[in-house]
């Protein structure tokens, strides 16, 4: 046989289990027992560089968070947004989170949002386009 030959059929060789692993490794993550916390935990874990703002005035996460990538965002900042694709510059750099309560739930607009919004498990996201799909991207969705 050709060295040359060989070595070209070992590289692919090695190519093949490299991509294997790796297409193993970009498995969805499951969601299904998780709350608030190990959802913003992941994002922060797989590079998603974001703050967490408390979707209730006194500090409260309840069922659902804003995110953003303004360091200076507040509760009060997103008051005045308003979560629908007519007003989608109001979400740049941002997006809303939430984790439906019971098994079943659906968020009735997540089909209308387009890229704007995704269910991920029993998690509903909506807002910059952009940032969605970072999110996505850390939820291998």
């Amino acid at each position: 046989m050709n060295k040359c030959c060989f070595s070209w059929g070992v590289v692919a060789i090695i190519a093949l289990i490299v991509a294997l692993q790796a297409t193993s490794r970009f498995e969805p993550v499951d969601t299904q027992k998780w709350g608030l916390a190990e959802f913003v935990n992941h994002l922060h874990a797989a590079g998603v560089n974001v703050k967490v703002i408390p979707n209730r005035k006194n500090g409260e996460w309840e069922d659902s968070v804003y995110i953003s990538e303004n360091p200076d965002a507040s509760w009060l900042s997103f008051q005045v947004k308003q979560r629908n694709v007519e007003s989608i510059e109001q979400w740049q750099g941002a997006v809303w989170v939430e984790r439906l309560r019971r098994e079943g739930d659906t968020e009735g607009y997540v089909a209308e949002w387009g890229n704007h919004g995704y269910q991920i498990g029993r998690f509903v996201v909506f807002g910059d386009a952009r940032l969605v799909e970072c999110v996505l991207e850390a939820f291998k969705q």
